[in-house]
């Protein structure tokens, strides 16, 4: 009889929802309902921006870029989920291709959320509903078009 030594136990990795927010109201909108979400399937949302700047800019011209691009992201979680979120949120900056990105962070998360639009639907939704490899959300803008206020924790 041989004895093996007990495998280690590994928690699940929390569930994780991305959810793209470039500013927009639909986008703002969508993070809080994320954020809902998020609370009720004890998961952490990664919320993402995509910046672009052109290549053949001097260096310190693109980490000025990505310095703003980082700034609004804080500034909009902070507007809409309040300075202390009651949900896990990380931040994600990606150069370049919004799609690209979104498609790559979500074939490691549990759903893919975004702020819709009145039609047409635009490219990168439109490709992220037919190429995401989990369930993608699409968030209407408020009837307001403004930004929700802060969601309330859940029980």
């Amino acid at each position: 009889m041989s004895t093996r030594a007990p495998r280690p136990v590994h928690p699940p990795a929390p569930a994780r929802i991305v959810v793209g927010v470039d500013g927009s109201p639909a986008s703002l909108t969508a993070l809080h309902w994320a954020a809902g979400e998020a609370a009720r399937r004890h998961a952490e949302i990664l919320a993402v921006r995509s910046w672009h700047g052109r290549r053949d800019r001097l260096i310190a011209s693109l980490d000025r870029e990505r310095e703003r691009a980082r700034r609004a992201l804080a500034a909009d979680i902070r507007a809409v989920l309040g300075a202390e979120p009651p949900v896990r949120v990380r931040q994600e900056l990606a150069f370049g291709n919004p799609v690209r990105t979104l498609l790559h962070l979500a074939a490691k998360a549990d759903l893919l959320v975004l702020g819709d639009a009145p039609r047409p639907r635009g490219p990168v939704r439109t490709a992220c509903l037919r190429m995401s490899a989990c369930p993608v959300a699409l968030i209407p803008p408020t009837p307001s078009d403004r930004p929700v206020s802060r969601p309330a924790s859940a029980p």
